[in-house]
């Protein structure tokens, strides 16, 4: 897994986190 992919993951999640 590369470290960008890693890093969208993640920063998807805490959009998701954010508009919950």
């Amino acid at each position: 897994m590369m470290v960008r992919e890693q890093f969208q993951c993640d920063l998807k999640t805490l959009q998701q986190k954010v508009i919950e």
